[in-house]
């Protein structure tokens, strides 16, 4: 599977998380493949993940490490975030 990351998902991931696109392409190939679904998720986080889904109407959200990918249909990287420290506290409790 090709991963496509978009012009505006480079920079996000450059000015939120100081990534490169070759790290940010690496990143979400591993996020694809090895990040959490929001079917597998529940509670607050989840709030968190459809409050994001609503905003962006992307149809491929993974968490993965501190991270939110958000893909479009065809695993197109459009943005990313990192996940707030309340709800990094409930993955890493949860889902670690």
């Amino acid at each position: 599977m090709s991963i496509i990351i978009t012009s505006h998902a480079k920079q996000r991931a450059k000015e939120r998380l100081g990534l490169s696109a070759k790290a940010t392409k690496r990143l979400a190939e591993i996020a694809i493949n090895n990040g959490l679904d929001q079917k597998n998720i529940d509670g607050k986080l989840l709030d968190f993940i459809n409050a994001t889904y609503r905003e962006y109407k992307t149809p491929h959200i993974k968490l993965y490490g501190e991270f939110l990918f958000c893909f479009g249909k065809e695993y197109e990287l459009i943005t990313l975030y990192r996940i707030p420290k309340k709800f990094l506290k409930i993955k890493r409790r949860k889902y670690e």
